[in-house]
């Protein structure tokens, strides 16, 4: 009995997982106080400002690593890392200064989408950027296990960046208050979890340019099939609300980001926690035994009580719950938080397994599964246009769509744990890529 208990421990990563959530549950702790606060300085239309700019962000966040940063935490030496650190760094200029350009010809070319933002709208610009050296840091902090250093990260950013926030709310700076605090809360704690980078700058930056030619081409896999995925799964969430604003208002859209934050609360606590983890365990099991069915079985259960337990209990209080903690005017953020359970439940689930797609090797598959998110978005949105769908009815449909589709990928998933993935050369060399991961 104890042996089975020590073995499950292991193969759910447990211990890494309680490290790195915990300072992320302590930050979230203090979002969560301190967002009833930021609901009485700040009005519907600010959160709507804000979700408009950082839903810009979120979409193009993807294409500025072309998803190399994950060849860190995978590569099978630390020089060999440092080669893709030093390429990864390179596309992060290329992609934001094409960025840059392409967001300034648009706004030029279409004016009207600065009405409800202004010229403020330029500031998803540097969150882009910002998130992309990010994504390099926590690279390396996931390849040498630093979750204790994520952690502690993670809530120093969160109680600094709420402060600001409060304190522009009582200077009534309105959105601008949101913006400024989050882009500082971005910047917060790179320079420590960077240090690695910052220590080894020399060795990373002197990777010639056959070296990164060579890693570009073995880990193309990336660029090739887990970009066009992310992109997909994280359009198809970002764009909403774009397109609520479009349909409704932005008084709407700040309603239903102030709903989202909260049903994201367990992602980024749990989930994203387990999903580093989860990669990790998965990755060694299928070298070690040609199938991760073991640590994708009880990843499953385990989140599956999880979201099934708390989803529920959130079903029955969210209305209640925003009417008093929030104020009577954002009861409508619980009305769509309970809209949208269903998909949050096993979105939690599902993202944190989502790895599994590339430990077997099938990212086609996954970027087929995933490109489905769009067409299901894309679809609803126009006939709420076309018939004047309320705003109520737009969120359940996409409520059903997302919950099919994470539930057939779910499916897909199992299987392909007990098999294992493809066999051919282009999964052999995705496992080698995987070989040393951590």
């Amino acid at each position: 009995m104890i042996y089975l208990i020590k073995r499950t421990l292991k193969l759910s990563g447990l211990k890494d997982i309680v490290v790195l959530s915990s300072g992320i549950f302590l930050a979230q702790i203090i979002s969560f106080v301190c967002q009833p606060i930021a609901t009485r300085l700040y009005s519907p239309e600010a959160f709507g400002v804000v979700s408009t700019i950082v839903s810009i962000a979120s979409i193009l966040a993807p294409i500025i690593t072309l998803q190399y940063h994950l060849g860190i935490v995978t590569a099978k030496t630390d020089n060999e890392a440092n080669i893709i650190c030093a390429l990864t760094f390179y596309i992060i200029v290329i992609m934001g200064l094409i960025t840059m350009a392409g967001f300034i010809i648009y706004i030029q070319m279409n004016p009207s989408a600065t009405k409800e933002v202004g010229y403020w709208i330029y500031i998803s610009l540097p969150l882009l950027l910002l998130n992309g050296l990010g994504n390099v840091v926590e690279s390396y902090n996931n390849r040498f296990g630093q979750y204790r250093l994520m952690s502690i990260v993670s809530l120093q950013r969160s109680a600094i960046s709420n402060a600001l926030m409060l304190f522009f709310g009582v200077l009534k700076m309105d959105y601008l208050g949101l913006v400024i605090s989050r882009l500082i809360s971005v910047v917060l704690g790179l320079r420590r979890q960077a240090n690695y980078i910052i220590t080894n700058y020399t060795q990373i930056f002197r990777s010639s340019m056959y070296e990164m030619r060579a890693v570009a081409v073995k880990y193309k896999v990336q660029p090739l099939f887990s970009l066009p995925g992310l992109f997909m799964t994280t359009y198809a969430f970002s764009i909403l609300p774009l397109f609520i604003n479009s349909l409704y208002s932005i008084k709407e859209s700040g309603y239903f980001f102030v709903s989202t934050t909260m049903l994201g609360l367990p992602l980024s606590l749990i989930s994203s926690s387990v999903a580093k983890i989860f990669f990790r365990n998965a990755t060694l099991e299928k070298n070690n035994k040609g199938n991760f069915y073991a640590s994708f079985k009880i990843t499953l259960f385990l989140l599956t009580l999880v979201s099934g337990i708390g989803f529920v209990i959130l079903w029955f209080v969210a209305e209640p719950f925003f009417s008093i903690l929030y104020g009577n005017e954002w009861i409508k953020s619980g009305t769509f938080v309970k809209i949208l359970i269903p998909m949050y439940a096993i979105r939690f689930i599902a993202q944190a397994l989502i790895y599994g797609f590339i430990i077997s090797g099938k990212q086609l598959l996954k970027l087929i599964l995933q490109g489905f998110f769009i067409v299901e978005a894309t679809a609803i949105y126009y006939f709420a246009k076309i018939y004047q769908f309320p705003i109520e009815s737009f969120l359940e449909f996409i409520n059903i769509a997302y919950f099919i589709n994470y539930m057939v990928i779910l499916i897909v998933l199992f299987y392909t744990s007990k098999s294992g993935g493809d066999t051919s050369e282009t999964s052999k060399s995705v496992l080698l890529e995987n070989q040393q991961y951590g």
